[in-house]
């Protein structure tokens, strides 16, 4: 089975800060690392990883690349060295800068870099998988793109704009090694979702606290995952308090929640666990 994921950044301790990774330090996060890793990836299991893998000089990935499972193929990222020894080259089946493979019956396209216009990007079965732009502006641009694209479609031979961010924050990804599968129902999911929230935003009358500085919004979730529309309101405001709880037919969550404006109150660092085991 084929495995996908991007910008896991290992030993990269800005990247906890840069992506607000839910990890107290790098050990938290090199533990989550490999208890997602494993827990998904058997033996005779592939794992492309599109780049941005290991911050730590080469010569102690002979240290960290052995104790994740599974066949491992690196597409280089903008921060992964130029060359390698004989040694780390054994490490994986292959180290390159663009892949193209099958899945099953897809074409799979794959780059640490964005490419909206890849090799037979008109075909529904196609798609391109990248990283490198986290959640940024870039990324909002891309989703932008992809908008435009499949809004102004006209049939065969325009492009499906099926190209997709597996970095390892998005959270359909979830620092966990994702299938083809769960890829594109993550993805579809996560962008309805985006789209849901914001019609939703658009249309619930604000209630502002006395001082008029927090206003209470109140969301139901519509059957799709309560954790992307925590992540998705979290790009938009700051969240002091909140509560979720099941409706009645138990399908979905009731989000009860008070907003600042991003940026507005200090964010607290996540609690740090009593065991952590190092990485190497």
């Amino acid at each position: 089975m084929n495995f996908y994921i991007s910008d896991l950044h290992i030993g990269h301790a800005n990247a906890i800060k840069f992506d607000k990774r839910p990890f107290a330090d790098l050990n938290e996060m090199h533990q989550a690392i490999i208890d997602n890793w494993n827990s998904r990836v058997k033996t005779d299991d592939t794992v492309y990883i599109l780049g941005d893998f290991i911050w730590y000089k080469e010569n102690e990935w002979q240290f960290i690349v052995p104790p994740l499972a599974g066949n491992k193929v690196l597409i280089r990222g903008n921060h992964d060295p130029r060359q390698f020894s004989s040694a780390t080259k054994r490490l994986f089946q292959d180290i390159t800068n663009l892949k193209e493979i099958k899945d099953e019956s897809r074409h799979v396209v794959m780059c640490h870099y964005p490419i909206p216009f890849y090799r037979a990007s008109f075909a529904p079965s196609s798609f391109m998988l990248y990283g490198h732009v986290h959640q940024t502006r870039e990324y909002e641009y891309l989703k932008e793109m992809r908008k435009s694209i499949q809004s102004n479609a006209s049939g065969s031979g325009t492009p499906s704009a099926n190209f997709i961010n597996v970095g390892a924050m998005m959270p359909y990804m979830d620092y966990t090694p994702r299938t083809l599968d769960e890829i594109i129902a993550g993805d579809e999911a996560y962008r309805q979702t985006d789209a849901y929230l914001q019609n939703r935003i658009a249309e619930t009358p604000e209630k502002h606290t006395e001082d008029g500085s927090m206003v209470t919004f109140t969301v139901k979730t519509d059957g799709f995952s309560s954790h992307c529309v925590w992540e998705l309101l979290c790009e938009h405001f700051d969240v002091e308090v909140w509560k979720q709880h099941h409706t009645p037919d138990g399908k979905d969550f009731i989000m009860e929640l008070v907003l600042h404006p991003k940026g507005s109150i200090p964010i607290e660092k996540p609690p740090k666990r009593k065991k952590n085991r190092k990485l190497r």
